[in-house]
């Protein structure tokens, strides 16, 4: 007889990661090919596939578990679903914003230039200012992973406080 071996949360979190990464991808490349960036019940939309992702890959876990998973079993798995789709997610953006659509990269420097020159800042400021927004798609390429993992954070420890079913001691 074959002995099938437990799954492990690591392999489903890379499974749901993968998968979240490239909804989160198609739902990035729609949003601003669609100029829907700035719609409030747009942006929703994006929170809603990152929570999903994590729920689904628990309930994944737990099912191909016995029905049983522990809270620190889900957050973990949560945790690798967060920084595997962040990471998809930001590579993307980082691409979008560098070689695709260059002009959004350009227009978003120019807004940021503008808010803080109606701040009357002083020159000197306003250079470093200026060189350091050559680099706005590696801050955002870095800030979203860095927000990917924050609230995975949270959303995986709410998700498998509720989802939590550990396995009797005495099984």
């Amino acid at each position: 007889m074959q002995s099938t071996s437990p799954p492990t949360t690591t392999k489903v979190g890379l499974k749901y990661g993968l998968y979240t990464g490239l909804a989160s991808i198609l739902y990035l490349a729609l949003t601003y090919t669609l100029r829907l960036e700035n719609d409030s019940l747009v942006s929703i939309l994006g929170t809603v596939i990152a929570v999903v992702g994590v729920v689904y890959g628990i309930r994944e876990y737990k099912k191909l578990n016995e029905d049983y998973i522990s809270t620190g079993q889900g957050f973990g798995l949560g945790m690798v679903v967060s920084a595997i789709s962040g990471v998809l997610s930001a590579i993307f953006y980082l691409l979008y914003l560098k070689f695709i659509n260059i002009a959004l990269a350009n227009e978003m420097r120019q807004q940021i230039l503008n808010l803080y020159e109606k701040q009357k800042m002083r020159e000197q400021d306003m250079e470093i200012i200026e060189k350091m927004l050559k680099y706005l798609p590696e801050f955002f390429f870095a800030g979203s992973i860095l927000g990917s993992l924050i609230f995975g954070l949270l959303v995986s420890l709410v998700v498998a406080s509720i989802m939590a079913k550990p396995r009797p001691p005495f099984e």
